[in-house]
């Protein structure tokens, strides 16, 4: 399945974009702190906190930052998948203790139930909205235990120009879509975080963290 989005992620957009988010994680952390007001291993670490986690799939890994946090916190068994190859290539030589295979969120390329918890962070507000029941049907159906999802939020569903592109970023309600297609889905967690306006330059930016239990 390609979409016009995929098609952006996958060419020289998306390579510019890589190239744009190479920090470490303590580059990574400071940033965070300077937006979020908390660090991503401390995001992170408080949403998961005490859940019995072992193996972890990101969606949408590009070259693995997010997972590079989650393995500073004691966490192994890391796989990404990336639609991106030339994000995979950069990947693959920082953080060799990842399982980077390329795919996308509308077909992933593992059997059901096979991962602990499954996650997206800052991927589902570039799906369009056309295709992001199918998007979050194959997130569900990879998960044995939790979904975790780090995304812009909005009570109603808006588009925002992205990098004064259009097509390209939502910002809606997400754990409700989750909640809707599945309603036997329980909340675990779940935290807004208010984006800093000096930073950011856009007013009333807020992010959700959540996580989701399979019952």
């Amino acid at each position: 399945m390609k979409t016009k989005q995929l098609k952006a992620w996958t060419g020289n957009f998306g390579k510019e974009y890589t190239d744009r988010n190479t920090q470490t994680v303590s580059g990574l952390n400071r940033d965070y702190k300077e937006e979020l007001g908390v660090s991503a291993t401390a995001l992170f670490q408080k949403g998961l906190h005490s859940l019995p986690v072992v193996s972890i799939l990101e969606v949408g890994c590009n070259i693995g930052n997010k997972l590079a946090i989650l393995n500073s916190l004691g966490y192994g068994n890391l796989t990404g998948v990336e639609p991106q190859q030339y994000a995979i290539n950069r990947g693959e030589k920082l953080y060799p203790f990842i399982a980077y295979q390329q795919g996308t969120i509308f077909e992933l390329p593992f059997p059901d139930n096979q991962f602990d918890l499954v996650f997206t962070s800052d991927v589902l507000i570039h799906i369009s909205p056309k295709y992001l029941t199918k998007a979050l049907k194959e997130i569900v159906r990879v998960s044995r235990r939790f979904v975790l999802g780090f995304e812009f939020y909005s009570d109603k569903p808006q588009e925002v120009a992205y990098r004064s592109f259009r097509d390209l970023m939502w910002r809606r309600n997400y754990k409700q879509d989750y909640l809707k297609i599945f309603p036997d889905l329980s909340i675990v967690y779940k935290k807004k975080f208010d984006h800093q306006e000096r930073v950011v330059k856009v007013r009333g930016l807020k992010s959700e963290m959540f996580v989701l239990k399979k019952n």
